[in-house]
């Protein structure tokens, strides 16, 4: 033992007792119980530790701390011990490896990323119960749904479904409640979800004619009733209710998908240390690893000053002629005399003008502010759904209901007021800093850095070969991008690049769905499937998810035997750099095409010349040739297909859009970039979207 700031420590693990003499050296003497003098060279890691942390982390010795924690001098678990004892479990947590311990760490920090990842590794129920009740008190509802999966508790993974609003994965819990066989789960799902047809086939399938007969007849399901009466028995069934009624749950306005949104917490000395041999910054959100782009793949792939208070002498000849009645001797009631105007002045009688009423704050945003999403939080959405017809050319407005509404509510904060009345609202502005009663504007619930996290998502989805799921993702990415409001140039820049990201994806994967709807059976239709998984490889993908169209497109072709266009494709792909055991496959592909680089089939596809792909035909757009583009996304789309609603955003219409050639196309978009620099107001009328600087 040694003892060291008042704490005392544990020298070295001995099998035996061993009585210590006091040394000052690095090696103690001690007597063990068989009578001959020893000794043990002590570890002073331990004492430097306690010695760096007599003080706190950042006022003490953080380099020394890191390289002994690189330098692995720290064994045993009284160290752990020692940091949580003295409230720094996160520096533990930079060096510990077992990974029960991570766990227990991790969740004692409140990382919840730390502990899914060892939870993951370990894979023990009570691990994942427990980070379950963990990340449910930090309100991220993604890691509790995956706990909930991994422990099969499928109760509790229903009633997350309601509270979140996710009606559509409640539907798919009750198939999975109903092909379990499991009667409790299924007919509670029916109850949570209102369907009354589905409760009706719970209680016959588990046996329970008669309620279900009862049920049947109190909610006017006549037929199932007539049907059900034949197999129920006169003593048993029941009489309804006369004035019973549905009690049908409310629809949520907006499903909750994503955790609660946390604080940005800045790193500390460790993070930034030990973190500062990796790569810290990805290239983007949707940046997919080239090494693992084959792992992780889903089965999917491979197929915005005068006096104004002057006293007027009454002398004669100015004043009232004798023809007006003003008489000054009228009878009024008596409890007025001697009664003062509360707004007389000067000793003067006058009469009380109350203020003028003021105005509400939401009122001034929508007079000050040409921005939609001003107008949405004010809610004005008549007059933010003609700010976005002008400005983006939307005309279903449909999709934005949600978006609306979830915007709407996040803009004030409700308090109660005193006992008998309304509750009172009170709205935080944005410019906070340096607003007034007359500048005031409202602060934003969407901001880009939640835009960019539902990207990675959507990657994810992405490379799960989830295309439905992505592209719905996508989409309501696209959606709230006219809704943003920015600072700089620098996150219009983003944002246009967000944009741009999302309209590619969505139309290369609408495009590889549409591909895999389509049959094999005629050679027409392994020709376009051909056609499609070629214009997919031109879509600007990041790597990762390049490799995986060009994969399919070297598949394809060399099945059609066009050997030329398969080794085309495979000398893109090398180009990518994916693993080892891929780039050896597509080697023997390109050797083999080699030998005789020739198509056998002929297809609408030159390589070689630029091109767009149409979003609605699928065709491509060759450079120079005539086409329109949404006003919202930027979607292109061939001259015949002007008048349609977009798409790719699903909400725009772009029947007032010309046909502008190229060269053109790109003057008129320097001159209206010039614009934007000299008002600093819009972006351009012509762009994918317009932003605005607040």
């Amino acid at each position: 033992m040694h003892q060291v700031n008042g704490t005392s420590r544990t020298q070295r693990p001995k099998h035996c007792p061993t009585p210590l003499i006091p040394s000052f050296l690095h090696h103690r003497p001690y007597f063990p119980f068989t009578g001959t003098e020893a000794s043990v060279k002590t570890d002073e890691g331990k004492q430097e530790w306690d010695v760096t942390f007599r003080k706190k982390p950042r006022e003490g010795k953080q380099s020394q701390v890191l390289q002994m924690v690189r330098g692995a001098k720290l064994v045993g678990q009284s160290i752990i011990a020692y940091l949580q004892k003295k409230g720094y479990p996160e520096v533990a947590l930079h060096f510990v490896k077992d990974e029960r311990t991570r766990f227990l760490l991790a969740l004692e920090c409140g990382n919840i990323d730390v502990a899914l990842d060892a939870a993951k590794a370990l894979d023990d129920k009570g691990c994942w119960e427990k980070l379950a009740e963990h990340a449910l008190l930090h309100g991220n509802h993604p890691v509790v749904e995956y706990c909930y999966q991994q422990t099969k508790n499928y109760d509790k993974l229903s009633f997350l479904y309601l509270i979140t609003g996710n009606l559509a994965k409640l539907r798919r819990m009750m198939k999975i409640n109903e092909i379990r066989k499991d009667y409790e789960g299924w007919y509670t799902n029916a109850l949570y979800l209102g369907d009354v047809p589905e409760r009706i086939r719970v209680l016959k399938a588990c046996g329970k004619t008669s309620l279900a007969l009862l049920t049947a007849t109190t909610h006017g399901f006549t037929q199932e009733a007539e049907s059900l009466a034949a197999h129920v028995e006169e003593g048993v069934m029941y009489e309804p209710l006369p004035n019973a009624q549905l009690l049908q749950p409310p629809v949520p306005v907006y499903p909750s998908d994503t955790a609660w949104p946390l604080l940005t917490v800045a790193k500390g000395f460790f993070d930034s240390a030990v973190g500062s041999g990796k790569n810290a910054a990805t290239a983007s959100a949707m940046a997919v690893s080239v090494d693992d782009a084959g792992d992780i793949a889903g089965d999917g792939w491979g197929d915005e000053d005068e006096d104004d208070d002057v006293d007027v002498p009454m002398e004669g000849g100015e004043g009232e002629g004798g023809g007006w009645e003003v008489e000054d001797d009228l009878d009024l009631p008596p409890d007025l005399e001697g009664v003062s105007t509360a707004g007389a002045t000067d000793g003067e009688d006058g009469y009380f003008v109350p203020p003028p009423r003021g105005h509400p704050p939401t009122q001034g945003w929508t007079q000050r502010s040409h921005l939609a999403l001003d107008h949405v939080l004010a809610g004005a959405f008549e007059s933010a759904t003609r700010l976005l017809h002008d400005q983006v050319g939307v005309v279903n407005f449909e999709p934005y209901r949600s978006l609306f509404l979830s915007s709407f509510a996040h803009c004030r904060t409700s308090y109660p007021g005193a006992p008998g009345l309304p509750s009172l609202f009170s709205y935080p502005a944005r410019n906070w800093r340096t607003a007034t009663h007359k500048d005031h504007l409202p602060a934003l619930g969407l901001k880009l850095s939640s835009l960019m996290d539902r990207l990675k998502e959507a990657s994810q989805l992405t490379t799960a070969a989830k295309f439905t799921e992505a592209v719905d993702k996508l989409r309501g990415i696209l959606l709230a991008i006219p809704l943003l409001v920015v600072d700089t140039k620098q996150e219009v820049s983003e944002a246009q690049n967000l944009l741009r990201v999302c309209k590619e994806y969505v139309v290369g994967i609408s495009m590889e769905l549409y591909r895999k709807g389509l049959g094999k059976a005629t050679p027409e239709e392994q020709c376009r499937s051909l056609e499609l998984a070629a214009y997919f490889t031109h879509c600007e993908l990041q790597p990762g998810h390049q490799i995986l169209t060009l994969r399919t497109a070297v598949n394809l072709a060399f099945k059609m035997k066009n050997y030329k266009m398969a080794m085309s494709f495979g000398r893109r792909l090398l180009n990518l750099g994916p693993r080892p055991e891929i780039a050896q496959n597509i080697r023997k592909v390109v050797q083999v095409c080699e030998k005789n680089p020739v198509d056998e089939v002929s297809l609408q596809y030159d390589e070689h010349n630029p091109f767009t792909v149409c979003a609605s035909s699928y065709v491509p757009i060759y450079r120079g040739k005539p086409e329109v583009q949404c006003p919202l996304c930027g979607a292109s789309y061939l001259p015949e297909h002007r008048g349609i609603t977009c798409t790719v955003c699903t909400v725009a219409q772009f029947i007032f859009m010309k046909d502008i050639p190229q060269k053109k196309k790109k003057r008129r978009k320097e001159e209206e970039r010039r614009k934007y620099n000299r008002d600093n107001t819009i972006i351009g009328t012509n762009t994918a979207c317009q932003f605005f600087h607040d």
